[in-house]
């Protein structure tokens, strides 16, 4: 800044207060960006091999009083209607400056139609925001401000609703000194009884790295029934073309052809155990006519399946 070297950074954010730098008229803020540095070796355990400024740069001017930061929390109530909104905010105050008495913090909520919800006013006094005094063994409010809304829109992947939070610092006579605005989305994490992960009340099925473990399980779980193809895409949450690309990488197998292996094996197995008609094994194991079932059962097992039961 002006010539002066404020600080070495390596990929995290960094913030310098720069007040006492700046000059009156023209000022000039360089960066330099260094291919490899001291601490190239130590990043390059997360593969980070790219140089650049990978974040905004700017300049921030605010007042000696200023709105910190923002943190918010959304509850639901049991019923999943209404939802609480808890606000915590924090003040950023330049070493020489005191808060003046009567200086508040105020918070508005609105929809995404600009009109204002919950109820009004939200209001504490911003000197005991800065001096909040800290409980020695338990943990203070977290909601320094809160309102309640009255069913409101909920967030999901499909349906991004936000909501936008003002606050605003106001001195004694009610004028507005600073105002920042953070989005915000309402939204419930959950689990059922199955353990599946729910989002508002609904099943969330995620692709991972163990897609084909739920694809396997479903197949042995499901293999009587009517299953086919956009059964188990749907299950790895993939297309049918993308899902066969991945089945068959995997397992060097097609899924039908997975499939038939699975039916089979476990046909063979009642063959042994059980007495039942080889029409009869045919139909529990997933196959609806005998002709296909006799058609896959030989080369997978090396027989007809009367022939397999008349070998054990």
């Amino acid at each position: 800044m002006t010539g002066r070297v404020l600080s070495l950074r390596f990929r995290l954010a960094a913030e310098f207060d720069i007040t006492e730098f700046v000059q009156s008229g023209k000022n000039r803020v360089a960066i330099q960006v260094f291919r490899w540095c001291d601490g190239s070796y130590l990043e390059d355990q997360d593969m980070w091999r790219l140089s650049g400024i990978h974040r905004e740069v700017l300049l921030l001017a605010q007042p000696k009083v200023s709105i910190g930061d923002i943190h918010v929390q959304t509850r639901f109530s049991e019923e999943g209607l209404d939802a609480e909104v808890f606000i915590r905010p924090e003040l950023w105050v330049k070493a020489t400056k005191v808060i003046p008495e009567g200086w508040k913090l105020r918070a508005m909520l609105f929809d995404a139609a600009g009109k204002q919800v919950g109820q009004d006013p939200m209001e504490i006094n911003a000197l005991k925001v800065y001096e909040e005094l800290w409980p020695p063994r338990d943990y203070p409010v977290f909601g320094l401000l809160k309102t309640t809304v009255a069913n409101p829109e909920k967030w999901s992947a499909e349906t991004p609703s936000l909501y936008t939070l003002v606050l605003s610092m106001e001195d004694q006579q009610g004028e507005v000194l600073e105002a920042r605005s953070q989005r915000i989305g309402f939204r419930t994490v959950g689990f059922s009884e199955q353990n599946e992960l729910l989002i508002n009340g609904k099943v969330v099925k995620l692709r991972g790295v163990n897609r084909l473990d739920g694809v396997i399980k479903y197949i042995s779980d499901n293999y009587a029934e009517d299953i086919d193809l956009n059964d188990v895409a749907d299950v790895a949450c993939m297309t049918t073309n993308s899902f066969c690309r991945f089945f068959k990488s995997k397992t060097n197998k097609s899924f039908i052809q997975f499939l038939n292996e699975v039916r089979i094996r476990n046909a063979s197995r009642i063959l042994v155990q059980e007495d039942y008609q080889v029409s009869e094994v045919c139909a529990i194991v997933g196959y609806k006519l005998t002709t296909n079932f006799n058609r896959q059962f030989k080369p997978i097992m090396g027989s007809t399946p009367l022939g397999f039961r008349e070998g054990m």
